[in-house]
């Protein structure tokens, strides 16, 4: 049976009696906001045989209750509209939703700095103030836990107004108002973050299988899903925001039935020291709820963690994970990244101006989805060309690459072969960066924005900042994520060149992934070989299969 069937049965076995009464999942309520120029799927269950009708915008349609208690209706694509209309499914009995309204509809996800609430925000006060606008719709799922998926949810829909916007997040609220001014139709949020989750625990089970590199992950959920089966009925134990299924069942699977426009992601704190296996992780991520959501090109905006200290951890950690979530978004068609290096707090981990970041956002969506300023993008290094005394970086989307503040570049670094990094200097020539440094006459490796609190002055004619990224000669494809033939010219090439294995939370799984030999932790491997497997995606160091030799230098 399919992994999506077996866990709709398991919520179906969770419903426990039949109901004589029409139902639609909570997730549907009044005051919502319906996804804009989209077939529009509407589901819910009823008797068997009983027939529905659904009425919205004029439009009219019918059904028949299934065999399994289930029934579906899909609308024609409907105009943005301000308007509140009613809503209305007519079974054996009747059931309405008030002051509908259409226009887009985004989900924001993640952790701790996603959930970061209106009243503890920079401005707070103001921002719930002047919440009167009745085209802005929040959905906030409050932090819950179940065993078993389940539609039940604590609130439903509700208008933004200054009595309730304090308790609403404030990333969400403030990317729905800057949505709401440039695009000028209904914006509608479901916020369904939690502080100090992982991203495991957000993803959908079976979706750890698809992802060859995370067999480990998988195991270890199946493990853990397993033991919380065997815990008496209505009982919990340990972090249970740690723990697999538990988040993704109730905050969730309950939203599985509606359309949205996009995600946006706003984690990795919990998983910072893991490096590339993120990106994985996020392909796990995206792939399941994508299945879920029966969208296969839903689009993923993956926000960047900001500068912060970390606690006196390695600088070169948070590095590491931020190339993850930038291969990630370069190996998947649908995603798009958000660079923060200039929006955070090296002393607090959560932001507390919000509004910078909402504006963010909001520039890269409207550039990707209705054709805005392409300047909101951030420049993303492509290529790197390693010549005689310098290099050259090449640009996705430079727009105009300028210094912010009329100073030389910052935060660029260039190595030679003895593998130690010098400051260098940067030259913008045609949308190109030069680097160069008097210290290293032959480069062979380079890298920009390469620490926790690099908050580099490379931008764009806009201000926004480019992204992060490291190079090596040898391994180009594999540091930068720039090889475009794709994977198949990967096989049987020849590699030698380095990996690193987190210093913090590394797994033995995830070094043995890349040289079939078990590494040690807090080190950085010398490997040469041939690639004789590919587990991970083309343009992307992790998950390729590397043999032979290796050697582990201590840093």
């Amino acid at each position: 049976m399919d992994d999506m069937k077996v866990w709709r049965v398991l919520i179906l076995l969770g419903a426990g009696i039949a109901s004589a009464a029409v139902e639609m999942p909570p997730v549907f309520s009044d005051f919502m906001v319906l996804q804009r120029d989209v077939p529009l799927r509407l589901a819910g269950r009823g008797d068997a045989g009983e027939q529905i009708t659904v009425e919205f915008a004029g439009q009219r349609r019918q059904t028949v209750v299934d065999s399994n208690r289930n029934w579906q209706i899909r609308l024609e694509p409907l105009e943005a509209c301000r308007e509140g209309r009613t809503l209305s499914v007519q079974g054996n009995t009747r059931l309405e939703f008030y002051d509908v309204l259409v226009g887009d509809v985004w989900l924001c996800s993640g952790q701790s700095n996603m959930y970061f609430r209106v009243k503890d925000a920079a401005g707070g006060t103001e921002i719930a103030a002047r919440q009167k606008n009745r085209s802005i719709r929040m959905l906030k799922i409050e932090p819950a836990w179940s065993r078993e998926p389940r539609e039940l949810l604590v609130k439903s829909w509700q208008t933004v107004r200054p009595d309730n916007a304090p308790m609403m997040g404030a990333l969400p609220l403030l990317l729905a108002e800057e949505l709401q001014r440039n695009l000028d139709v209904p914006v509608g949020i479901i916020d369904n973050s939690m502080s100090g989750t992982r991203i495991e625990v957000w993803t959908y089970p079976p979706a750890f299988r698809s992802v060859p590199a995370l067999r480990k992950t998988a195991e270890w959920a199946e493990a853990e899903i397993a033991r919380m089966a065997s815990w008496p009925r209505g009982t919990y134990q340990g972090r249970l925001n740690q723990l697999p299924a538990l988040v993704f069942n109730a905050m969730v699977w309950p939203v599985t039935p509606f359309q949205f426009r996009g995600v946006i992601w706003y984690q990795g704190e919990g998983n910072h020291a893991e490096g590339m296996l993120y990106a994985e992780k996020l392909r796990a991520l995206t792939g399941g709820w994508r299945k879920l959501f029966h969208n296969p090109q839903l689009p993923f905006y993956i926000v960047q963690l900001p500068p912060f200290d970390y606690w006196g951890e390695d600088p070169g950690i948070i590095p590491e994970l931020r190339r993850a979530q930038q291969c990630f978004v370069k190996t998947d068609r649908n995603a798009a990244l958000v660079v923060t290096s200039d929006l955070g707090d090296p002393a607090d981990i959560h932001p507390k101006d919000k509004r910078p970041l909402a504006t963010r956002i909001a520039g890269v969506i409207l550039a990707r989805e209705f054709e805005g300023n392409s300047a909101g993008f951030s420049p993303m290094a492509q290529r790197a060309i390693f010549k005689k005394e310098h290099v050259v970086v090449e640009f996705a989307d430079p727009n105009g690459l300028k210094s912010r503040d009329g100073k030389p570049l910052n935060h660029l670094e260039i190595a030679g072969k003895d593998g130690i990094f010098h400051q260098a200097e940067g030259t913008i020539d045609h949308e190109r960066l030069i680097i160069a440094s008097p210290l290293v006459p032959e480069p062979v490796s380079v890298r920009f924005g390469w620490h926790k609190l690099a908050n580099p002055n490379l931008v764009n004619r806009c201000g926004v900042p480019a992204a992060p990224f490291k190079f090596d000669k040898e391994a180009e494809r594999f540091e930068g994520g720039t090889d475009t033939k794709g994977r198949r010219n990967w096989m049987g090439k020849k590699y030698t060149g380095e990996i690193t294995t987190s210093a913090v939370g590394c797994r033995a799984a995830a070094a043995r992934s890349h040289v079939g030999k078990r590494l040690p932790p807090a080190r950085r491997h010398t490997v040469s070989g041939r690639i004789k497997d590919q587990a991970g995606p083309p343009r992307c160091f992790y998950g390729v299969r590397l043999a032979l030799r290796y050697k582990t230098n201590r840093r």
